[in-house]
């Protein structure tokens, strides 16, 4: 198969198992796809090494050739095992190859057309696909994109759920306090919207006065040394207004950020509110105790003299 050339964008594939029979040149030599390419083993290594897959089937579905990122990416230990199977197999959604073999009748070839395989072990492999039509015979170069489809359903999976959780969460970069991203639910809590946080600094929506100054201090401190932290924070809304907050902070190594810390918000205004006038309530029955106690002893002694 011959990758040095490219017409239209499409590459001008001429088949591995063809291109290892063509005819002599007029010096008498093999004539191989390639300037560079001298020869029948070096054409040969460089094909089977290639990291990317590279295969010819015919129509029906044999398998004339793979290397040897297409018998791995299928599963398989050696190219005359997988050539037992047909290639029709391991298509996991059979009207998506009709489609592809439809669309290489019709225009002779094909470029990044995503195809699912299951692999020998029942494993999907998602893959991109340039393909070229020769006859009855496929070209094909491959492009295994598991990993990156894996991590594309995490991302997506992760971000419904963050979209649905009930807290507030934000992603915060630990070097200088830049919010990342921010979650429907702390914008509602915050009456900002996500445009209006992501790239602000968190102390925009950070009470740092008094008390709560020095329980932001505490919780970079914590933070820094064991990586997490929970407690009480005083949150500040678009309006000015101040709510009580308990936030759950962990840190991690973000890819593109650095170093993270991902805080998650549960307003605590409510239950604030409740323990203070629990705590009121308590105070009075404690005087009310003070009085009776004292009105007890008062009576006690009078008793006691007569």
């Amino acid at each position: 198969m011959s990758l040095s050339r490219v017409r239209d964008g499409v590459f001008d594939q001429v088949g591995v198992s063809r291109a290892l029979s063509t005819p002599k040149n007029s010096g008498g030599g093999t004539q191989f796809p390639g300037a560079a390419l001298a020869g029948k083993q070096r054409y040969l290594n460089l094909v089977d090494n290639a990291l990317i897959v590279i295969a010819d089937v015919s129509v029906d579905g044999e398998i004339i050739y793979g290397n040897r990122a297409g018998v791995k990416m299928l599963g398989y230990d050696s190219l005359d095992e997988l050539r037992k199977e047909n290639i029709i197999k391991f298509w996991h959604r059979p009207e998506q190859r009709e489609a592809f073999i439809s669309k290489l009748r019709q225009d002779g070839h094909v470029n990044s057309y995503e195809i699912e395989y299951v692999a020998k072990s029942g494993e999907i492999v998602y893959a991109l696909a340039s393909a070229v039509l020769d006859g009855d015979m496929i070209s094909m170069v491959i492009i295994d994109v598991t990993k990156s489809r894996h991590a594309e359903i995490r991302l997506r999976t992760s971000d419904e759920i963050l979209t649905h959780m009930e807290e507030g969460v934000y992603l915060v970069r630990a070097e200088d306090g830049i919010i990342l991203m921010a979650n429907p639910a702390i914008e509602r809590m915050l009456g900002y919207a996500a445009e209006e946080l992501i790239g602000k600094n968190e102390s925009i929506v950070t009470a740092t006065t008094g008390d709560a100054e020095e329980a932001v201090r505490k919780s970079y401190s914590i933070l820094n040394e064991k990586g997490k932290w929970r407690g009480e924070l005083l949150k500040i809304r678009k309006d000015g207004s101040s709510f009580w907050s308990y936030a759950n902070v962990s840190s991690f190594d973000h890819p593109a950020h650095g170093k993270v810390w991902v805080a998650v918000h549960t307003d605590i205004t409510s239950r604030k509110k409740v323990d203070a006038e629990n705590a009121i309530l308590l105070h009075d029955l404690g005087e009310r105790l003070k009085e009776q106690q004292c009105m007890y002893s008062i009576s006690n002694s009078i008793a006691t003299k007569a």
